[in-house]
């Protein structure tokens, strides 16, 4: 049985939250829990002993706090049969990585799909032809464990953050500077524009997972 996030799977998860967000009584979703983190039959996990639910339920508890993420994790991993790589430097992506990453988040297309802008196979580039982004979703989605998953993608929003943030700071300071040597009208437009990088600042990454 699951008994921890490091154990549970990013496919698992949704199905975990699938079923905490049901509206049953807490004892049949706490059955439904149990059955999904044993991958078990729901009758089955009914029919056990009391001493035996009981267990399960402990080992279940880890349910009880969200996962958190973690500041380290290795620079390569392997999910499955395949080893891969982790894109640390996350200055070097490509702006194909960045567009494709902000349609992930755009499309609200989960957590496996960002993940894949980050985590390459060994011996590829991003993207390059030599790998499905596809098939290294589903890869990812079920056989990879929410709290790395949720660890790398943390990382990823927080170096982004960054990033953006100085670049956007780095333009403000342009426009303000070319602002000072316009007419009143082109002034006006000029503040709508460093008002428009202002909501950049704050709404550029979305919600990553």
């Amino acid at each position: 049985m699951i008994d921890s996030y490091r154990k549970l799977s990013i496919a698992k998860y949704d199905e975990i939250k699938k079923i905490m967000e049901k509206d049953i009584d807490d004892i049949d979703k706490q059955v439904e829990l149990i059955a999904c983190l044993a991958d078990i039959d729901i009758d089955k996990v009914y029919n056990f002993p009391l001493t035996k639910y009981e267990e399960l339920v402990e080992k279940a508890s880890f349910l009880l706090e969200l996962p958190k993420p973690k500041n380290n994790f290795p620079n390569k991993l392997s999910i499955g049969d395949r080893k891969y790589s982790i894109m640390k430097n996350v200055e070097k992506m490509t702006t194909g990585q960045y567009i494709d990453l902000q349609t992930y988040i755009k499309n609200d297309m989960g957590i496996a799909y960002i993940l894949t802008t980050i985590i390459i196979p060994e011996g590829c580039e991003y993207n390059d032809g030599k790998y499905n982004i596809d098939d290294l979703q589903k890869d990812i989605y079920n056989n990879f464990n929410i709290e790395d998953a949720i660890s790398i993608a943390f990382f990823l929003h927080r170096k982004l953050k960054i990033i953006i943030e100085g670049t956007l700071h780095f333009l403000d300071w342009k426009l303000k500077k070319m602002e000072k040597k316009m007419p009143q009208e082109q002034k006006t437009k000029m503040k709508e524009v460093r008002e428009m990088l202002k909501g950049l600042e704050t709404n550029g990454l979305g919600n990553i997972w």
